[in-house]
């Protein structure tokens, strides 16, 4: 039986780490509250940039571009947006799981991996990552998404890549989040829809090679941002599970130091009264 030193060690030990708990969770929510505004702003972007994509791929030309069709040389690309760190329940877990799956279905595809948590587990696993990148701060998050963007675009104008799919979570805005594998590159374009006559300035080709690297940044900046809101509100529900685990313990634990104390104190009672028992018992 544990003794009264060491259930207050424990105590203490758990008390520490309900503090650190607290503090990861006040730490999540404020990043999820400023994730959010900035996943607001890139929504209303890409929005604005989705709307024209129609009347892109209608327009004869830009039909013929290789952004609306797939290369018929290159690997799949598999861009995975993870977090950097864990301690956000089955976040990272899910996301791996959707990865694998579309890994299966696209044999020797080429993965791009964002965040930390990503990187070493494909790699112990040793799949065939690509590029890195991390984005600990979220500050750079845009700047992360022009990075990826830039390597994404090389390799597929160069036809090493055939398809480029992005694995991220999309942030619904309560505690559900869904794990999504939505398709970059190339664009969908409707078959048999009406050919656009409008005129693009300075020209058509220049039009494209505007919009698209847009796209695709602002595309990867929403998915990354998603994905970030989604990982603090894991963390956010993780911590505050833990909370709520440490708490529990911590009351079971002091009602059992309050039983050793009591049992501690009685039994110093007893030894007093024989003591005593013992003392009369010599002066008889």
């Amino acid at each position: 039986m544990a003794n009264k030193k060491e259930v207050k060690s424990h105590i203490e030990s758990v008390s520490e780490i309900q503090t650190l708990t607290g503090a990861m969770y006040m730490i999540a929510s404020t990043k999820l509250r400023r994730a959010k505004n900035d996943l607001k702003n890139a929504r209303g972007c890409f929005s604005a940039l989705h709307n024209i994509l129609p009347e892109l791929s209608s327009h004869k030309e830009i039909k013929e571009s290789r952004y609306f069709r797939k290369n018929e040389t290159g690997s799949v690309g598999i861009v995975v947006i993870t977090a950097d760190k864990g301690l956000a329940g089955s976040y990272n877990y899910n996301v791996i799981r959707k990865t694998n799956a579309l890994i299966e279905e696209h044999e020797g595809a080429k993965l791009f991996v964002v965040g930390d948590y990503g990187k070493q587990y494909y790699v112990k696993h040793k799949a065939n990552v690509q590029e890195d990148f991390s984005f600990s701060s979220e500050g750079y998050v845009l700047r992360t998404a022009r990075n990826v963007t830039d390597i994404l675009l090389e390799q597929f104008d160069e036809g090493k890549l055939s398809e480029i799919y992005v694995v991220f979570t999309d942030f619904s805005g309560g505690m559900s989040a869904e794990v999504k594998a939505e398709r970059l590159l190339p664009f969908s374009c409707e078959e048999g829809e009406k050919a656009s006559e409008t005129e693009f300035f300075p020209s058509t080709e220049e039009v494209v090679r505007t919009v698209v690297p847009t796209y695709a940044t602002i595309f990867l900046y929403g998915a990354i941002t998603d994905s970030f809101c989604c990982e603090q509100n894991a963390r956010m529900t993780a911590m505050d599970a833990a909370n709520r685990n440490a708490e529990k313990l911590i009351d079971e634990l002091s009602v059992k130091y309050d039983h050793i104390r009591q049992n501690t104190i009685t039994q110093e009672i007893i030894e007093v009264s024989a003591g005593v028992n013992r003392q009369r018992q010599k002066g008889e």
